[in-house]
């Protein structure tokens, strides 16, 4: 007789999709899916938040009309992986992405503001994000005031990264062309 195995039970984007949807979680349960396992998000303090609402306010009008920003949805990566990244700026669609969340092939880059999810956005996340190929992730490190540029995915992660201060001016990826100045967001 074999030992019993303990084997985690690793689900695919559907069967999420159909657990949210059954109200397996509470209303207000933060979850996302991570390689199969759904995994607790963060908690959002106030710091945060205002991250996410400068860099949301000074992007909006400068990725129109190519793209579309989306703040803490769910992106589809893989048939295992659906995480809700801080923001996401996704091709723009007239119908916003109505009948199905936007793929890893939509996504022109995602921001992660990191305080307390620092580690984890900078290697689980970012290695999921590379083997997916979305271009360009930008991890906002608030308790630094940094930010770190990732560029050109790889199999092993993205192979460019470029640390920015507080004075630098950050340029966007294609097919935007502009600037921001990475002080305005902390």
């Amino acid at each position: 007789m074999q030992p019993f195995r303990n084997v985690r039970h690793r689900f695919t984007t559907a069967e999420y999709g159909q657990l949210l949807q059954s109200g397996a979680f509470a209303p207000d349960a933060r979850v996302e899916l991570i390689r199969g396992e759904i995994m607790d998000i963060a908690p959002r303090d106030s710091g945060h938040a205002s991250a996410v609402a400068a860099l949301h306010e000074r992007l909006a009008g400068l990725v129109q009309p190519h793209g579309q920003i989306r703040c803490g949805m769910p992106l589809v990566l893989d048939e295992r992986s659906q995480p809700e990244p801080d923001l996401a700026i996704v091709n723009a669609r007239a119908d916003h992405y109505r009948n199905a969340h936007p793929t890893a092939q939509d996504t022109l880059w995602l921001i992660e503001v990191a305080d307390k999810s620092l580690l984890y956005d900078r290697t689980i996340k970012a290695s999921l994000y590379a083997a997916a190929r979305v271009p360009v992730v930008w991890i906002v490190n608030t308790s630094s005031a940094e930010l770190h540029c990732l560029s050109d995915p790889g199999t092993g992660g993205y192979r460019r990264r470029v640390v920015l201060q507080r004075d630098d001016l950050a340029p966007l990826p294609p097919p935007f062309a502009a600037t921001v100045e990475v002080g305005g967001v902390f």
